[in-house]
């Protein structure tokens, strides 16, 4: 736009020069040819008047000869002085009408010598004796009727040569304007337009899938609402959410993501009506809305048509991409709430289908409203929890199976809720999750294991060592070892516990650097739930384990069914030669102790030893056990 405007400005400067030459010059030679105009009208006048004037003089000397011979005895002084008086009368030019008249006012001669004189006397009235007495009045008229009609012609041709100059000179702005700027304007003005147009396009759809923008849905959805209220046709949103999009552009880059991105547009499109409205309103995230069409069996036939469509694989740079999509799917019919609400309602719904498994669409409810509502409340007393110290830890006691005594512990997080109650991680760790603050968590965890730890060791209690749960976003964190490193870490006697499904036979190299960098702090690493991922032996074996720790889904069953008992077996085989301890979780009754002894299985922990205890029930306990053993 701003060439634009700046090419408008020089052509309108350029212009404005033109006109401050061309009019001034146009103005200049009218002024002057009105000069020389009215100078020759003038000079015309006064050569024909002095040709009057000399004619008429002519005449009148003519007249006082004859005169003179009637007169011969009178005073030559007096005719003398009368004709020097004529004279000088006559040599005026300004004098356009000389009557000689006597006191009686009886016109003895009236000489035509100007322009208005209206009479002219000739012979006849100059042969009678014509006499100067002494005491006549000379009386001299000058007409001015002449000169007002010669001054009135001057203003009107200086009139018509004004205006002509001032039509030649806007005839001249009007060509320049049209020849050198009026084409060039017309095709700015055209650019403009179009310039215009571009930047209400744009800031109105997505510029990499050209679909509608979120201004441009918001637009739509609001005008959509309002004619519901006014007694229209419902219409339905759907609001969808690319699965597993991310991966993508973490492995394959973002040029792959947007190349995603614009198949998804080109696919909503063919699956969508042309009166149907399709936007990105950001990221990976897509909104449909389908006009006059509000009933749940055609919504779900279209839902599952679109999600379908979206998870067939496309090739990227001979790379298959596969993908995904869930959606969620509000209602609006009758009394619409306002536009807002409409997507958010259909945001909570795609939330929902998100948690259910993905791949799949929800309708909105009002029981999920009441969920989210819940969550934001969770959210918000978890934060103020964290910060107000309601975060704790309990231990989970890890026994030798021959001596019962407690070798080992598990730190568990908890929250004491200051209404609820005690409150598991199962029913915060997704909200923390969402709130990114595992990462937080487990950092206190840590810290308060190491306090406890230290504690313990001053009350005698012979704890070997202490596990604490790692996510896999902590062991990603680049800042994990530099922050590990400020923490007075007990050498050999703290281990991190990370799930199976935890990346094990996919390690990123800056995984696998921060895994090294944590057994040269003596942080040993524990497989938890070992036995229900999909990691493979070689997988574990390169991960270098300190312990394995079988999930309570292989240990429940063992009293019921052999088969478990020799999948337990197996697993035994295999770590033994590795040098690799095995823990086993999940122990319940006597039976199950009696088992995974006999099988070799190094550390047992369950409900039938304890539950996961405070840390002073956890000492408490501990010693217990320790006197027991001695008593015995």
């Amino acid at each position: 736009m701003w060439f634009v405007e700046r090419r408008i400005a020089l052509t309108i400067k350029l212009y404005l020069k033109l006109s401050a030459v061309l009019v001034p010059s146009f103005l200049i030679c009218a002024a002057v040819g009105l000069f020389f105009l009215t100078e020759y009208l003038v000079g015309e006048a006064r050569s024909q008047l002095g040709m009057r004037v000399g004619n008429a003089a002519a005449r009148v000397a003519s007249g006082l000869e004859r005169l003179a011979e009637f007169s011969i005895e009178r005073d030559e002084r007096q005719v003398a002085a009368a004709q020097e008086l004529l004279q000088t009368l006559m040599a005026d030019p300004a004098i356009q009408c000389v009557e000689l008249a006597d006191l009686s006012e009886a016109i003895i001669v009236q000489a035509p010598l100007g322009l208005g004189c209206l009479e002219t006397v000739y012979d006849t009235s100059l042969t009678l004796p014509v006499y100067f007495p002494d005491d006549a009045d000379l009386v001299v008229h000058s007409s001015f009727d002449e000169i007002a009609v010669i001054r009135q012609q001057q203003q009107y041709l200086s009139f018509l040569i004004l205006a002509a100059g001032l039509l030649i000179a806007l005839l001249t702005n009007w060509l320049t304007f049209r020849l050198v700027i009026g084409r060039p304007l017309n095709r700015l003005i055209g650019e403009i337009e179009t310039a215009r147009e571009n930047a209400e396009f744009t800031s109105l759809h997505d510029s990499l899938t050209g679909l509608a923008n979120r201004r441009y849905l918001d637009d739509q959805l609001t005008f959509r609402v309002n004619a519901v209220n006014a007694g229209g046709d419902g219409f339905a949103l759907i609001h969808l959410d690319l699965d597993h999009f991310k991966e993508i552009n973490d492995t394959l880059g973002h040029a792959a993501g947007d190349a995603v991105l614009r198949h998804v547009a080109q696919t909503l499109k063919a699956e969508t009506r042309r009166d149907d409205f399709v936007a990105r309103i950001g990221g990976d995230e897509f909104v449909v809305m389908l006009r006059s069409t509000v009933k749940p069996a055609d919504l779900k036939i279209i839902a599952t048509r679109m999600i379908r469509a979206l998870q067939q694989p496309i090739t990227y740079r001979k790379n298959k991409v596969q993908f995904g999509a869930s959606a969620g799917i509000e209602i609006v019919a009758g009394t619409a709430p306002s536009a807002e609400r409409v997507l958010m309602n259909a945001d909570i719904a795609l939330y929902q289908a998100k948690e259910t498994g993905r791949g799949c669409f929800v309708f909105f409810e009002e029981e999920l409203q009441r969920r989210v509502e819940e969550n934001k409340r969770l959210s918000d007393e978890l934060l103020a929890g964290l910060e107000r110290g309601e975060i704790c830890c309990f231990y989970q006691p890890q026994i030798d199976p021959r001596s019962r005594a407690v070798k080992s512990a598990e730190a568990l997080v908890r929250w004491r809720h200051p209404t609820r109650g005690v409150l598991s991680p199962d029913q915060f760790l997704r909200t923390a999750e969402r709130l990114s603050i595992v990462g937080r968590i487990d950092e206190f965890v840590l810290r308060q294991a190491i306090e406890d730890l230290a504690a313990w060791d001053a009350m005698g209690l012979k704890i070997d060592a202490i596990s604490v749960n790692v996510s896999s976003d902590r062991l990603q964190d680049p800042a994990l070892i530099e922050k590990l490193k400020e923490i007075p870490i007990p050498s050999g006697r703290l281990n991190f516990e990370i799930l199976e499904t935890a990346f094990i036979d996919e390690l990123p190299p800056h995984v696998k650097w921060s895994l090294d960098q944590l057994r040269e702090l003596g942080i040993e690493l524990e497989i938890d739930d070992f036995g229900t991922g999909k990691a493979s032996i070689l997988g574990v074996v390169a991960l270098g384990p300190k312990r394995l720790k079988l999930a309570k889904e292989i240990i429940l069953p063992l009293t019921e069914r052999d088969d478990q008992k020799a999948l337990v077996e197996a697993i035994v085989s295999l770590a033994r030669p590795l040098g690799v301890e095995l823990i086993a979780e999940g122990v319940e009754t006597e039976a199950h102790l009696e088992i995974l002894r006999d099988l070799g299985i190094q550390r047992l922990q369950g409900f039938l030893f304890s539950r996961p205890l405070p840390a002073d029930a956890f000492a408490r306990f501990a010693a217990a056990q320790a006197e027991g053993r001695a008593a015995g």
